[in-house]
């Protein structure tokens, strides 16, 4: 009797462990089921103010970034037209110096005893050539009353003549020699600034030698370089450029010329421009680098490029919040400004919130929130 009532004992209690245990794991069940189903509910997206852009209803325009040099519209190099020592010099680099103005001055003893020379044989040929011109006329008179033959009249006459022609060139030796003296004295040829003095006072110079280089600083021009889009560098157009390495200020140019043959080794088109903006002399021989403002301006929504990207197929699109929605936008890129970094498009509305992020396909109509 003992035994038969432990077994049913027994028996109860494996009945109550197993209804706990099927228990648990339906709770367990339940559990895994729910989480399955919050990780296939769609995430949404967080924004910050610095990853979304406005369009901007604006005007844009082409530009076209370059590189180039300053230099003088007119500069020269004075060279010595004769040979001699020098004994003066009257201007050093940096003086200002007028048209005209005496610059240095030479030694040049031998020039001078040529022009000594040279005016005595003038003298002596013009004495010989009055003394020819005076027998002719004398000898026509008498040919005249028959005095003498003609021959000895026409040959005082050819004598007249050839005596003429010879003070004619020896007036022209007199001209060498009085410009030979002349250029010893070296004159400025244009108004300007000293740049470069290549002499020292006592040194010899040779003809053709370069003895200053002067610029005139109060006309500046720019001489650029611009990648091969020659058919949109018009002449007249608007220049705007800085020194090399600095961001202001900010001076204006106007294209006055370009060259019709494009860099064999750059490819790039050679342009010069007149400085309309006053700058100052110090900027001469300085590289600047700026934009060319082309005459096609345009007036619609304004995006940064970053926001725009493009598909597989070349087309344009961009991601904008719509009802706080992240949807994705083809749009037609009508202008790009590369110099402002901004594109002129159309398919977009002016209260759109473009996202400056890239998604991938999948996030096409996720929610977004902006924080």
């Amino acid at each position: 009797m003992k035994t038969l009532n432990v077994l049913p004992a027994r028996l109860c209690l494996v009945c109550t462990f197993c209804i706990v245990l099927w228990g648990c794991q339906k709770t367990e069940t339940s559990s895994g089921n729910s989480a399955t189903t919050e990780s296939s509910a769609p995430r949404q997206l967080e924004l910050i103010g610095t990853d979304l852009v406005k369009p901007q209803y604006r005007s844009l325009s082409s530009q076209i970034r370059f590189t180039g040099t300053l230099q003088a519209r007119q500069r020269t190099s004075v060279q010595a037209q004769t040979s001699g020592t020098i004994t003066q010099v009257y201007a050093d680099n940096g003086n200002p110096v007028q048209k005209g103005q005496t610059l240095l001055r030479l030694n040049n003893q031998d020039d001078q005893a040529r022009l000594l020379q040279a005016r005595a044989n003038y003298t002596a040929t013009k004495a010989q050539a009055d003394l020819s011109q005076n027998l002719a006329e004398r000898n026509q008179r008498l040919f005249k009353q028959g005095f003498i033959s003609e021959i000895e009249y026409e040959r005082s006459k050819a004598d007249a003549h050839a005596q003429r022609e010879n003070l004619a060139a020896q007036q022209a030796m007199v001209n060498i020699a009085q410009k030979a003296v002349n250029d010893a004295v070296v004159s400025a040829p244009i108004s300007g600034v000293v740049s470069n003095r290549q002499v020292q006072m006592g040194q010899t110079v040779a003809t053709g030698q370069t003895l200053f280089e002067i610029v005139d600083s109060s006309s500046l021009e720019l001489q650029g370089s611009a990648p091969a889009t020659q058919n949109n560098i018009q002449v007249g157009q608007t220049i705007q450029f800085q020194l090399a390495g600095q961001s202001q200020p900010t001076f204006a140019a106007r294209i006055s010329r370009i060259n019709p043959v494009t860099d064999a080794a750059s490819r790039a088109v050679q342009f010069y421009a007149n400085v309309t903006s006053p700058i100052s002399s110090l900027a001469i021989g300085n590289y600047v680098e700026g934009s060319i403002q082309l005459n096609n301006s345009q007036s619609g929504l304004v995006l940064p490029a970053q926001a725009i990207g493009q598909d597989n197929a070349q087309q344009a699109y961009v991601w904008v919040i719509r009802q706080k929605r992240l949807q994705k936008i083809n749009v037609e890129v009508i202008m790009q400004d590369r110099a402002s970094n901004s594109v002129l498009v159309k398919g977009i509305q002016p209260d759109d919130m473009v996202s400056l992020v890239k998604f991938s396909e999948q996030a096409n109509g996720s929610a977004v929130k902006v924080s």
